[in-house]
Formats: C-alpha cells, sequence, structure tokens
C-alpha cells in the first residue's frame, strides 16, 4: 500500500486554514489516508492520487469528512463504511459540486472480499448521477455524520479506525487511462490542534 503523508499535510493545512480555533479548549481531528488496495489500471500506485479521512466530534456525533486533494482525474463515487460503534447515518453534508444518496450503489465495495479481513459494509452512500460528475473530484468534499452507539464515545471510533478494527472504503472512478479503483482506510496520522496558538502537533503510524 502506498503512504501519502505530504498529501495528508497539504490536505489538513487546507482544513486547518478554515478551523475555527475554540477560545479554551482543545480539539482533535484524526486524519487517516485512504489507499488503492486494486490494480486495475496505469494509477493503482500513483503518488498523485490523495484522498483522506478527517474524523472529529460534531453535537455528540462522529464527523467523516473526506477531502479528495488529489492532482491527478480520481472521482470518488462510492464511499462504504464498516460498523464499529456507530449507530445510525444522521446526515449528509454535501460540499459544493458533490451531491450523495444512501444507499449506495452497488451497496458492497467492489473487490472487498480480497481484503484480509473481508471488508462488510454497513452502510454505504453513492454519488447522483451522474456519478462524474457528482462524485467527490479533486478540491472537493463530503461529510457524513453518524450517530454513535450507546455506550460508545468519539474517541472509541478513533480508536477503532487507527487499528484497523474499523475500516472506511471508497469506490474511484475516472482516473486518467478511465480506470476505477477501491480504497481502504488506514494509514493513520493524528493531529492535536492546540486552543489560541500556532503549535501543530502530528503523529504518523506506520503499518
Amino acid at each position: 500500500m502506498r503512504t501519502t503523508s505530504r498529501a495528508a499535510s497539504a490536505a489538513l493545512l487546507a482544513v486547518c486554514a478554515f478551523v475555527e480555533m475554540p477560545a479554551v479548549h482543545a480539539s482533535t481531528i484524526t486524519a487517516i489516508d485512504f489507499n488503492f488496495f486494486t490494480q486495475n489500471g496505469l494509477f493503482s500506485d500513483s503518488p498523485d492520487f490523495s484522498v483522506t479521512l478527517f474524523v472529529s466530534e460534531e453535537a455528540g456525533k462522529a464527523k467523516f469528512e473526506i477531502v479528495n486533494t488529489s492532482s491527478i482525474e480520481a472521482t470518488v463515487a462510492n464511499v462504504y463504511v464498516e460498523a464499529g460503534g456507530l449507530d445510525s447515518l444522521d446526515s449528509i453534508l454535501p460540499g459544493p459540486g458533490t451531491a450523495f444518496v444512501s444507499p449506495g450503489n452497488p451497496g458492497e465495495m467492489p473487490s472487498a472480499n480480497t481484503l484480509t479481513p473481508a471488508f462488510q459494509s454497513w452502510a454505504s452512500v453513492g454519488a447522483s448521477a451522474p456519478p462524474a460528475h457528482n462524485g467527490i473530484d479533486p478540491g472537493e468534499s463530503m461529510a457524513l455524520v453518524f450517530n454513535l452507539s450507546p455506550g460508545t464515545v468519539l474517541s472509541d471510533i478513533e480508536s477503532d479506525l487507527l487499528s484497523g478494527q474499523m475500516r472506511l472504503g471508497l469506490h474511484v472512478i475516472a482516473l486518467p487511462d478511465g480506470s476505477s479503483e477501491s480504497a481502504v482506510t488506514p494509514e493513520p496520522a493524528t493531529l492535536l490542534l492546540l486552543a489560541g496558538g500556532s503549535a501543530l502537533i502530528r503523529r504518523r503510524i506506520h503499518r
């Protein structure tokens, strides 16, 4: 699997530029890179593919923001989520230029059964037709907000994602050679955003 540390850093800096820092409390954003695990075309190992998952809390719920900072043509058409400690999909927050519906079609990520363990989709969303127009293109983003299961807190979700016990998957279409690929987490990085300061502490876990 390819490591996209430079791409994740660029995406994180882009997000940080728009984050309103709280006056007193520190907040944490967990960032995890998606990596292709299929090899359908010429761009399966391209370092220019970069999509990052940002996990944060929103009103006591888990917010998963998917940011595409690829420098090649690559459209995220479907997002797949394993259950973990999630209870239900609360809302889809489309970014400019994107439109998604739930459930996605297909309901399972292509080639999901080739992973170990096999990826089992609990929830999915898909770009509205035509997906090449309404999916997440480079420079775009989309967020999913999930209700947490009783007794689950956001740190539980973050731990499961960082350890790979819970995964998210993507179906990426419209690559430069016309191929499509599937991508999955984790390849984790964690940011601690310190309130009122400019310090940025980044920790990357290599698998």
